[in-house]
């Protein structure tokens, strides 16, 4: 992870191939390249990974007004030239560091240099209000695998993480692969990993982006999902210029539940022409300018485009006092969920089931998504397509097996994904499942076939020719993906058959 300062010439050809940043979500942003002047105005990520060494207090705190947590990048394993502290610690520098040649590997178990990163550089930092260390070069001990150099990074982490502040690890799979052969755990260094390149490339030598090599990617996901198995956060920084690969990365993320930045340059700043959100929502549902008749329950009726049949197709707003609610408080609404009710509607839509009679069905959504539902499930309806059923799955206690293991079609279900203080797309109502039983969930863990619902084993064979099975050819994958939702059945690390999300 380098400064845009450097290496000009480099960034300036890989930029021709670009036209703009193509950030992944509004989860995690990287622009450590960036001067504050530089950034976007409003600029709002969840997670934002800036330089603070070139930001002020009162700098800091404004990006937290519209930002979650704000981490700065500190580079503990080499130094670069054009920081002010160079000329102190030249004389403790080992090599040059590849493809960048205004830096140097930095031996770090000298004392002169951990003194400086953990007294003077960091608590600096932390007087700034950051909230975390995005720490990089890690890879240092894979440079110069000693183990006074192991030890060394390890006194420096835990005594980062000892300040109470998140730390995260760019690379460095050689110190933490062996870390976690030792302890088992990273809780005592770190709290996550960022790891560049998983699945895109650099060629120095072009200037260009590519795609990485299956071998590559492969180590590196295996290498992540020990990170997350062990409870660390795991967080991606892709470079591409290319909208589909960058499409399928943000997919690729969202089923392994990591965080991804996608980057058109190694500069990680705005570049002209603006973010690209490659999972951007529509606004149809914002209100209309008319204010919606009020009723008694606390129930609001929204308008719709597109659909022709209101009266059996139709969404509702609803509030904490309404029957709505009542019904799903404490389940899918659970006491812990963080998801506002005014982004949240109840839908209300007809379906063929398998008997071939109509059927009134529920669905609990985001807003975001409310009017492609409608528009889908009705489609969908007219067509004769058949879902079992469709019913808020707190009629099944807000328990997703029992809801799938039922055949069951539904959406929200708020929860956070497994080891993660992240919610899952369920979680926030922007993802559905369609007729699961026949659709199953599949992953290989640790050479054991996991099958979600479990009754759903027949169907595993997507080869096999059976009713109700979704797949290219089947009209919910072609209506789905024609308004913009992305389907688990594509997936690489698993396969998610029922599974539509936003």
């Amino acid at each position: 992870m380098k400064n845009g300062i450097r290496c000009l010439a480099v960034i300036m050809t890989l930029m021709l191939t670009g036209c703009g940043e193509i950030s992944a979500s509004s989860d995690y942003g990287v622009y450590i390249g960036a001067e504050y002047s530089e950034l976007p105005e409003g600029i709002s990520y969840d997670t934002l990974v800036i330089d603070a060494q070139y930001y002020s207090k009162e700098e800091v705190a404004a990006l937290k007004e519209n930002c979650g947590e704000i981490y700065s990048y500190l580079n503990i394993g080499s130094v670069e030239s054009f920081r002010d502290y160079y000329d102190e610690y030249k004389d403790i520098t080992t090599a040059p560091y590849e493809n960048w040649d205004e830096e140097r590997w930095v031996d770090v178990s000298n004392p002169k240099w951990q003194e400086f990163i953990i007294n003077d550089l960091a608590p600096q930092l932390i007087e700034k209000g950051i909230d975390g260390f995005f720490i990089d070069n890690c890879d240092v001990y894979y440079i110069d695998p000693r183990e006074e150099i192991y030890q060394a990074l390890t006194d420096m982490l835990s005594s980062l993480k000892a300040t109470g502040k998140t730390v995260i690890v760019n690379g460095g799979d050689s110190y933490v692969s062996r870390y976690l052969d030792e302890n088992d755990t990273l809780s005592a260094v770190i709290d996550g990993v960022n790891q560049e390149s998983v699945y895109t490339s650099i060629n120095w030598d072009e200037g260009t982006f590519g795609e990485t090599t299956k071998d590559d990617s492969e180590y590196f996901l295996d290498y992540l999902e020990r990170v997350s198995d062990a409870g660390g956060e795991v967080y991606l920084l892709e470079y591409t210029t290319d909208d589909k690969l960058a499409r399928y990365i943000q997919d690729e993320a969202d089923a392994l539940g990591y965080h991804v930045f996608i980057s058109s340059t190694l500069e990680l700043v705005p570049v002209e022409g603006g973010e690209k959100d490659v999972n951007q929502q529509s606004e149809a549902m914002a209100p209309p300018d008319e204010p919606v008749k009020e009723n008694t329950t606390g129930e609001e009726k929204m308008t719709t485009t597109n659909v022709k049949d209101t009266e059996n197709f139709y969404g509702i707003e609803f509030t904490a006092d309404s029957d709505i609610f009542a019904r799903i408080k404490g389940k899918s609404y659970k006491d812990d969920c963080t998801v506002p009710l005014e982004d949240l509607r109840y839908l209300h839509v007809l379906h063929v089931g398998f008997d071939g009679q109509t059927h009134e069905g529920e669905i609990i959504c985001n807003k975001a998504i409310a009017e492609d539902l409608l528009e889908i499930f009705e489609q969908l309806y007219e067509a004769g397509y058949q879902i079992e059923k469709i019913k808020l799955v707190d009629e099944y206690n807000a328990e997703d097996e029992a809801s799938m293991a039922d055949n069951n079609s539904s959406s929200f279900n708020f929860r956070f994904i497994s080891h993660t203080t992240k919610i899952s797309k369920h979680g926030s109502g922007m993802a559905i499942d369609i007729n699961p039983l026949y659709n199953p969930y599949i992953k290989t863990v640790n050479g054991n076939l996991n099958i979600e619902p479990a009754n759903s084993t027949p169907y595993v064979d997507r080869a096999a020719d059976f009713p109700h099975k979704i797949d290219e050819t089947d009209l919910a994958y072609q209506l789905f993906i024609a308004h913009g939702f992305s389907w688990g059945g594509a997936w690489n690390s698993s396969k998610d058959y029922q599974h539509f999300e936003k």
